[in-house]
């Protein structure tokens, strides 16, 4: 595994969800629209092999939590029938995607293996904080380039944020870049409040499970 730093329980299925949990899911897995969100100066090569590269672009920081883009740039345009896009856009089957992992510095974590956007969120193994979730707010692309937007809640505590890549079928190993947690909490607390937050329509689903890979940092839940 390769590390670079960078500066600067469910509720049981038959129990119906109060308005309370919905707002409070929809809070921690979507971008707040009544916010403007404040950019961080924060670029970085996540993971590269001869033939690509995962970099991360546009880090922005609100009260609830911080948003990054993650874009995959291949050095040659891909064969008629190589899938790039499916597999960044966790469309591909099981060992062909590119997993993406945040862990803070209190040891709190969640992956693209851990299911985005799902209700119920995941509660209980990591203590009385706050669980951090990782969703999806869109992307594209297509040929050498794919890029697609992520969103993290809470806001980091103080110290190193680590990102996780890896990319079995490409052969990217695993590798995690280290970010300032301090550096984009403190960007957070800058955003400004337009209007007070209220929460939007909410329909249900349950996204298919991942695999997970046997061995390493995304082993293990």
């Amino acid at each position: 595994m390769r590390t670079t730093v960078i500066g600067h329980g469910h509720p049981p299925e038959d129990e119906e969800p109060s308005p309370e949990d919905v707002e409070e899911w929809q809070r921690s897995h979507e971008q707040p629209d009544n916010e403007v969100p404040v950019p961080l100066a924060v670029t970085a090569v996540l993971g590269r092999t001869d033939s690509l590269a995962v970099v991360l672009r546009s880090v922005e920081a609100c009260t609830t939590g911080f948003g990054f883009e993650v874009s995959v740039r291949l050095r040659q345009s891909p064969a008629p029938h190589d899938d790039v896009y499916g597999p960044v856009m966790g469309q591909a089957g099981a060992g062909d995607q590119l997993l993406l992992g945040v862990e803070l510095a209190d040891g709190r974590r969640t992956s693209t293996l851990d299911g985005l956007g799902g209700w119920p969120p995941r509660a209980g193994a990591q203590g009385a904080e706050q669980p951090v979730s990782l969703s999806s707010s869109g992307g594209g692309g297509g040929g050498r380039r794919v890029d697609r937007q992520w969103w993290v809640s809470p806001l980091p505590p103080d110290g190193p944020l680590r990102l996780v890549v890896r990319w079995d079928a490409r052969g990217l190993e695993e590798t995690v870049t280290e970010l300032d947690g301090t550096a984009v909490a403190a960007a957070g607390r800058r955003a400004e409040v337009l209007w007070p937050w209220e929460p939007e329509r909410f329909d249900a689903y349950e996204p298919e499970a991942p695999v997970r890979p046997g061995s390493g940092w995304f082993s293990r839940p």
